[in-house]
């Protein structure tokens, strides 16, 4: 069996490297942010809503058991949906490359052609080598002016409300 030897000429550039580890970050925190900032709105609407339970009437134990086993189901929910469904996702490179691509075309798939073909052996692309490597240092020239920040919409409701 034959075995196919790795290029390192062909690995991806430090600068496109480097923007694709501040995006996958930034999406880690972004969930994990949003996650637990909803876990905490779930658990504050819950207190209240016992509070006024009890203000309105004192229910009996089981009434309160019933409650706190709901508000525990729906935490698990919170926690599972918003976090644990989202958090531990694998985040490609390529992946990462396509949202950087969609947000800024003016890559014109440089960079999703970089991080696609720039880890595998140019005899396995079928690609010529001087070409791959001039996509490659378009990519990395234009990555340097793409901010990572600008990929996430603080405020997504507002988007749709306009159109």
């Amino acid at each position: 069996m034959a075995t196919v030897q790795h290029d390192p000429s062909h690995s991806l550039p430090p600068a496109v490297r480097g923007r694709i580890e501040a995006l996958r970050a930034g999406i880690r925190r972004y969930v994990w942010t949003e996650g637990l900032l909803a876990v905490a709105v779930w658990l504050g609407l819950w207190f209240w809503a016992s509070m006024a339970i009890d203000w309105a009437f004192e229910p009996p134990v089981i009434i309160r058991e019933i409650i706190l086993a709901a508000a525990g189901l729906g935490l698990g929910a919170a926690v599972y949906y918003f976090i644990l469904r989202r958090a531990f996702v694998r985040l490609t490179d390529s992946q990462m490359a396509m949202v950087l691509e969609r947000r800024f075309p003016e890559f014109n798939d440089s960079l999703l052609t970089t991080v696609v073909l720039g880890d595998r052996p140019a005899a396995e692309t079928g690609f010529n080598a001087t070409m791959l490597a001039d996509t490659s240092r378009r990519a990395e020239q234009q990555v340097a002016a793409a901010e990572v920040g600008e990929v996430f919409d603080s405020m997504p409701w507002s988007s749709s409300t306009q159109s």
